[in-house]
């Protein structure tokens, strides 16, 4: 008989991000548990999938399923390993209602796994050690990369915290659109704040601006109404010539004032100089003329970033450990927006890496792209260039970068506003 005395006998809310400091577990698993499995009462059960990964097991996918059907809790078993099975490698039930089911795979995935020691052999030959790869972390070349939603700490990996995310080959993380880091945390920027006083507001706006969208897209993507209104928005923004444009009609009444012309005086001529003037008085009447010597324009001189940009043999370098550029280069505009402090750094340069991933069709720099051209950080302000950028963000796969920029749309007025001038309101 194997001794379970440290084992728990119920279930907490906290219990699946107690595992998940000892294992890697998928991103969404705690978020699920929260809100799916824990407040159910009865009749439901979570599979997980998991593998062992050097010194550590890693939770790859999990399934969770529940009835309110009395006495089904097989029919909740099976429906939650079919779900598990569809993407993981190796499915089994951890939970089952409000207890744990499989005893021994808690204890697998709780228990801390020792790594081996390495041989004399490699020791006498000098072979490079692996680097030591904390929890939800993987190795990238001869390091390490903390993994999706964590963010380097030290020697550990640690969850973002609330209102900020990061992606896979990133060892920081960055603030939801809205919200500006300030330390190990993202707080929410002032203007909105004031804009959740104005609730009701809001929810007008918020409303009509939804059912804008919906003739604009749907679940499939674009309508052919978006296609419309992009032709015309371009038609109208184009620049026209002065001949098409039409005499403007003046109806004159008898309360219109008249508007006489206004006529400059003649100048008086000057009188002759009676003698010759002196030398002394050349240099005086110089003095007394007023010479306007035109400022020069200020020259607007392109961005010289080329020691920050990253050289074609490090491009080829990445490329041959698989890393996605764009994403990378993505990332280092992020990192050019605010230092540890938190105040701003360079956004001219957050600006240019930010504009070159966007041309590699990286989603979240087309919405990044789009801000910095609304609020004019890093460039000149645009609003039209910063719709445009954001309407290609509401085509991207990535849910939270298209919620984002649909979100940009409905909230600024500037937009709204272009719409209504096309009669789509």
């Amino acid at each position: 008989m194997s001794s379970y005395a440290a084992y728990p006998d119920y279930i907490e809310s906290d219990t699946i991000e107690d595992i998940c400091k000892k294992i890697s577990c998928h991103n969404e698993l705690d978020e699920y548990y929260t809100k799916y499995y824990y407040p159910k009462t009865f009749n439901k059960a979570l599979a997980v999938s998991y593998y062992k990964s050097g010194n550590r097991y890693v939770n790859d996918y999990f399934g969770i399923a529940y009835s309110d059907v009395s006495d089904s809790n097989m029919i909740a078993q099976n429906s939650a390993l079919n779900n598990c099975n569809k993407y993981g490698k190796n499915c089994e039930i951890l939970l089952v209602n409000n207890r744990f089911e499989n005893k021994d795979l808690y204890k697998k995935l709780t228990r801390s796994i020792t790594p081996k020691a390495s041989t004399s052999n490699n020791s006498s030959n000098n072979v490079p050690s692996k680097p030591q790869i904390p929890f939800n972390a993987h190795a990238v070349g001869n390091s390490w990369v903390c993994g999706i939603n964590y963010y380097k700490s030290g020697n550990f990996c640690r969850r973002v915290p609330t209102n900020a995310s990061s992606t896979y080959t990133s060892n920081f993380f960055y603030c939801n659109p809205g919200f500006t880091k300030s330390g190990v945390s993202c707080i929410k920027n002032k203007t909105n704040i004031s804009s959740s006083n104005n609730k009701s507001i809001t929810k007008t706006t918020t409303s009509k601006s939804s059912s804008i969208l919906v003739m604009f897209f749907n679940e499939s993507g674009p309508t052919i109404l978006f296609w419309i209104a992009l032709v015309l928005f371009i038609y109208f923004i184009s620049p026209k010539s002065s001949s098409n444009k039409k005499p403007r009609k003046v109806v004159i009444t008898k309360d219109t004032p008249e508007i006489y012309p206004q006529t400059s005086p003649k100048p008086k001529p000057k009188p002759k100089p009676k003698s010759k003037p002196k030398k002394n008085s050349v240099i005086t009447s110089l003095k007394q003329e007023k010479v306007v010597i035109p400022k020069p324009e200020p020259k607007i001189e392109p961005i010289n970033d080329d020691n920050d940009l990253v050289s074609s043999e490090t491009l080829d370098h990445m490329n041959e450990l698989g890393l996605p550029v764009a994403e990378l280069m993505f990332q280092d505009a992020v990192s050019f927006l605010t230092d540890d402090n938190g105040t701003p750094a360079d956004l001219d340069k957050a600006f240019s890496f930010a504009l070159k991933s966007a041309g590699m069709d990286f989603d979240e720099a087309k919405l990044l792209v789009g801000t910095m051209y609304l609020l004019g950080d890093g460039t000149r302000k645009n609003e039209e260039f910063a719709m445009v950028w954001h309407l290609k963000a509401t085509l991207s796969s990535n849910s939270k970068v298209r919620d984002s920029a649909k979100h940009m749309l409905e909230q600024n007025h500037f937009y709204t506003d272009r719409l209504r001038e096309f009669g789509l309101d």
